[in-house]
């Protein structure tokens, strides 16, 4: 192409100057030849220009095609060469892991073998050992053990100096003749059930319930001076409250 635009640039100033001489000299035929002339070489370098750079671009896709070429060569070498070395490199360690393999077994059959050996030595050694005689142990006798429950603490009291509280002043250990309410302490000696002795004289309290028995119970049925005796239906509960014996839940009672 650089060959075209030369050509181009020297042909042009004698095209210019043969077409200044036209209208001078069109009379005669010496000048139309030689204008004729002229032209046919500028098609014929034209034309040698363009077989020029044809040839050129075709001898310079030929020479990149061989280059490309080459370079494919070059990188499938280089490739199959990089797969020989890899091949040949994972060939070298099967090879050396079979071998180790092949030691560590031989090695462990020996030591196996070896242990074998050593205790037919051994169990050769030993003396016949008599058989043990087995005694029999017998087992003890089971002992028996008692323990004691402790019975529960009670204390007795008369009737209450005012309505759900009796004196800690009136407690008494045992069942006295002035007796008429039984308490049953707990584990903590401070709270306990509160009973009516059933077995006490009632004549004091059945002529005066208001004072020995109502301070303290609760009536089941109606009460009767003529009552023989009197039943528990239901304990009461009692709680040590400073110097008292405090009633928390009455006795309820019943009249027979």
């Amino acid at each position: 192409m650089n060959i075209f635009y030369l050509i181009l640039a020297y042909v042009s100033p004698l095209l210019d100057v043969s077409n200044n001489l036209v209208p001078q000299e069109i009379k005669t035929n010496t000048s139309v030849a030689s204008f004729n002339f002229l032209d046919i070489i500028f098609y014929l370098i034209f034309g040698l220009s363009i077989l020029l750079n044809i040839v050129f671009i075709l001898n310079r896709v030929n020479n990149n095609s061989r280059q490309n070429s080459k370079s494919t060569k070059k990188h499938d070498n280089d490739f199959e060469n990089f797969y020989k070395i890899e091949n040949s490199s994972l060939k070298n360690k099967i090879s050396s892991l079979e071998n180790k393999l092949h030691a560590f077994q031989k090695s462990n059959k020996l030591s196996s073998e070896s242990k074998y050996n050593n205790l037919e030595k051994i169990e050769e050694n030993q003396p016949i050992q008599s058989p043990i005689k087995t005694q029999l142990i017998e087992d003890e006798k089971p002992q028996t053990v008692d323990f004691e429950i402790p019975k529960p603490i009670a204390i007795y009291l008369p009737s209450p100096f005012e309505n759900n509280r009796f004196s800690i002043e009136d407690v008494s250990n045992e069942q006295m003749p002035t007796s008429l309410y039984q308490i049953i302490l707990d584990a903590s000696n401070t709270t306990g059930k509160l009973l009516i002795i059933e077995n006490a004289d009632f004549t004091r309290a059945l002529n005066s319930p208001d004072h020995y028995l109502e301070k303290a119970c609760i009536y089941e049925n109606a009460f009767s001076p003529n009552a023989n005796g009197i039943n528990i239906v239901e304990p009461g509960k009692v709680k040590l409250e400073n110097q008292d014996w405090l009633i928390t839940q009455k006795i309820k009672i019943k009249f027979i």
